[in-house]
């Protein structure tokens, strides 16, 4: 539908990415999940060909404002990942954001009515992809999250702060999945 790749390359592709750096390769790695806001609802009141001329209209984005040596897929229903290119920072990312947020924010129209939708960001980066791995994706998600609940149609950085939350949380339920093996509850 969208002439991206799938969540199976995306997923090559980024075991890929850290395989070369504990080769030796470029450690640094910047990794960008998307999620459409509204976007159920386009589906609900315009139809799914709508919701399909969404999905077009952002991987129209996604390959317009990438650079070469990025990789974006997506990676279920309303949802994209994009990898960028090695030697990319967050605010090269924060700038590629800012430009497609632009871009999605032009009117798209469906037999006379205006597809209403926005997507929001979340970003995490780092040094070193092979200490990291595939973790990186969790960071993503965190900060994606924190820009839903901050309103949507934003964007967001992992931080520190996440990264303890995030901690927390699994500790949390550990201990919550112990107290019920005991009968503490």
């Amino acid at each position: 539908l969208t002439g991206l790749p799938n969540r199976r390359s995306y997923d090559n592709v980024l075991a890929q990415r850290i395989s070369d750096a504990t080769a030796g390769g470029p450690r640094d790695c910047v990794l960008i999940r998307v999620d459409l806001d509204h976007f159920k609802h386009v589906n609900d009141t315009l139809g799914h060909e709508a919701g399909d001329l969404v999905l077009q209209r952002v991987a129209d984005v996604l390959r317009a404002e990438l650079r070469v040596g990025d990789f974006a897929a997506r990676i279920g229903g309303d949802e994209f990942s994009i990898i960028l290119a090695p030697g990319q920072s967050g605010g090269h990312a924060r700038e590629v954001i800012e430009r497609m947020q632009a871009r999605l924010s032009e009117p798209l129209w469906f037999e006379g009515r205006q597809c209403r939708f926005g997507a929001s960001f979340g970003v995490a980066e780092t040094e070193d992809i092979a200490a990291m791995g595939s973790e990186i994706q969790l960071f993503a998600d965190a900060a994606l999250y924190r820009a839903k609940e901050g309103g949507r149609n934003r964007m967001e950085f992992f931080t520190p702060e996440l990264h303890q939350n995030i901690l927390f949380d699994r500790k949390l339920a550990v201990e919550i999945q112990e107290g019920l093996d005991r009968g503490e509850f």
